[in-house]
């Protein structure tokens, strides 16, 4: 099976949009909106030193994506990838295209990755564990503005 990674396109938001909702539907964690979602493509294609989505495709067919946001630390002296999100379709799973496209990642100008998993989510944490993420030592906190 042939994998390719694009930079998101215009003609591919409806085809993602579908694809996040279906992330979130799974997490069952977070509400999303279409409006959320058309306000990262616009953010990310207007400043994309923010970050960028990459579309993962197999034979021309879109079967997953990725939202990918920079920064830099401090901490960990350089920049950081962090995997905002990583979503393949269920159909797809289980056929190591997770596992390429983190060696994919592993091959990018930076210092690390980061990602956070859903923890009832089993076979993602165990497939992230297996590829080198380990639990940071700091907890992760969060406070919404908005």
């Amino acid at each position: 099976m042939l994998i390719k990674y694009e930079k998101l396109k215009t003609q591919d938001y409806n085809t993602i949009i579908n694809l996040i909702k279906k992330l979130y539907k799974e997490d069952g964690n977070t509400k999303i909106s279409t409006r959320k979602i058309k306000q990262t493509f616009s953010i990310l294609s207007k400043y994309p030193d923010k970050g960028k989505i990459i579309v993962i495709k197999s034979n021309n067919q879109i079967i997953g994506y990725s939202i990918l946001i920079n920064f830099y630390s401090n901490e960990y002296g350089g920049d950081i990838l962090n995997i905002d999100e990583l979503y393949i379709e269920k159909q797809f799973r289980n056929k190591k295209i997770g596992t390429k496209f983190i060696n994919f990642l592993k091959t990018q100008k930076i210092n690390g990755l980061q990602l956070e998993v859903n923890s009832k989510n089993k076979k993602a944490l165990k497939l992230y564990k297996r590829l080198g993420f380990s639990e940071n030592k700091n907890k992760n906190l969060y406070l919404e503005l908005f």
